[in-house]
Parts: structure tokens; sequence; C-alpha cells
């Protein structure tokens, strides 16, 4: 139409018109086939793994309709409750070790990458995240995780175990194993504690590297009894 019309003077101005007008209509209307035949391939906006899918292959959905669920194994977050007594010690960059019950043997090292900001008011913890790489996608989502998050480091401490450390009026004391004139006695030292985590105590001042200490009937003696040393009944300090 526009060369008979703009050549050779084929037809009227109106007839072109009309004939361009058609054509930027079915170009359009071809846009919206393009666009709906691309709509009917769905893309994942990730990678991963399609570990479910929730419709038929046919099915008519709308935007926002949920289709399937994707899994992304290269990365795992774990998020863990902190009481809050640990507010001051835990903190963003805070090393912890994760593991797991299903996977016996195995533990994964990561930093804290999140530490909450508010402390629920039902089970007072505050949340914290961690996220690390999962090589071969061992750890799967929805599994139980403990953490263990590391508070403090104290370098060169003296840990004892707490059965050893016995409660006086003002404080605590221990015995350790002492050779006075060729004889072998309990000497009672006053200690200083420090933290203490499961079953082990630091012992900030009182007992030296070395010490032996007394770890069985150390209920039972005083200070200058005799006491004989028996291979495993003692430990240093």
């Amino acid at each position: 139409r526009k060369r008979l019309y703009e050549e050779d003077q084929v037809g009227s101005e109106l007839m072109y018109l009309e004939a361009r007008y058609a054509v930027e209509q079915a170009m359009a209307n071809l846009r919206v086939l393009e666009e709906r035949l691309e709509r009917t391939t769905i893309r994942a906006p990730i990678a991963g793994i399609l570990d479910s899918r929730q419709v038929e292959i046919g099915t008519m959905v709308g935007v926002g309709t949920p289709v399937g669920r994707i899994i992304d194994h290269a990365v795992v977050k774990i998020n863990g409750g902190v009481p809050e007594r640990y507010a001051a010690d835990v903190r963003r960059g805070s090393r912890a070790t994760v593991t797991l019950d299903v996977l016996e043997g195995q533990a994964f090292e990561g930093a804290i990458n999140y530490v909450g900001s508010a402390v629920n008011p039902r089970n007072r913890t505050f949340p914290i995240e961690l996220q690390f790489p999962n090589p071969g996608g061992v750890i799967k989502p929805e599994m139980v995780a403990n953490i263990a998050v590391v508070r403090r480091t104290i370098e060169s401490a003296i840990v004892v175990p707490q059965e050893a450390v016995i409660r006086v009026e003002n404080g605590y004391v221990a015995f350790v194993v002492s050779e006075t004139g060729g004889r072998t006695e309990a000497a009672v030292r006053a200690i200083t504690l420090g933290p203490a985590q499961r079953n082990l105590a630091v012992i900030t001042s009182g007992l030296e590297e070395g010490d032996l200490l007394v770890v069985v009937g150390q209920h039972e003696v005083a200070d200058g009894d005799r006491v004989n040393v028996v291979d495993g009944a003692g430990e240093g300090a």
C-alpha cells in the first residue's frame, strides 16, 4: 500500500493509513501472543533443585500461584535462639560450630552473620543466623541443628573439673598434692572462679600450671592430711 500510494499514486491516503494502522495492530497482537507464549514456560528466579511440583502440566495458573518449590543446597542458613544472659558475649562475627544429630561425627564451622536486636518475650532468647557452604548438600532444610557459640576465648587458661571445686563460707577452695618434709599431703588453696562450661571451670587465681589437683575424695580431706597418689586419681591443673 505504501509503495502503491507513494510511488504509483494508486489509492488514497486514507487507504494507506488504514493499512498502516492494521499492520501496527497486527504487530501489537503478535507481541501479546509472543508474551503469552513465553509465559507458558515457567522459569525460576534462582538456581536449585525442584523439590516439589504443585500443579500439573497444562494447568491454567495466574500470577502469584505457587507452582513448585525450589531448594538451593549450595549454601545453608541456620537460625537459632540464644538466651538473653549471653547478649553481651554474642555478636556478629562470633565463631560457632554446628552439629546435627542425624549427621553423627560431622561438624560445620562458620561465623554468625546476623544477631537480633530484640529479645523474644515468650522464651527470652534473641535470634542469630549463620550461613556457610554445604558441599554435597548433606544438610537439608528443616533439619534440627545444635549451635555451639564461642562466647569468649581465654588464652593460657587453667581449667579444672567443677567437682574438684569446694564451696566454703568465704568463697571457693580446691586441694592440691604437696610434698612437705617427705610427706605427701593435701594442701588447701583459695581459688577464684572464672567462666564455667558444662563440667569445667576456669580458675583465674589460686592454682598454677602443673599443680596436682585432688579430684577424688576432696570432700573428705583437710589441709595437711596425708594422701596417696594413685595413677589416674589426680589431674594436673
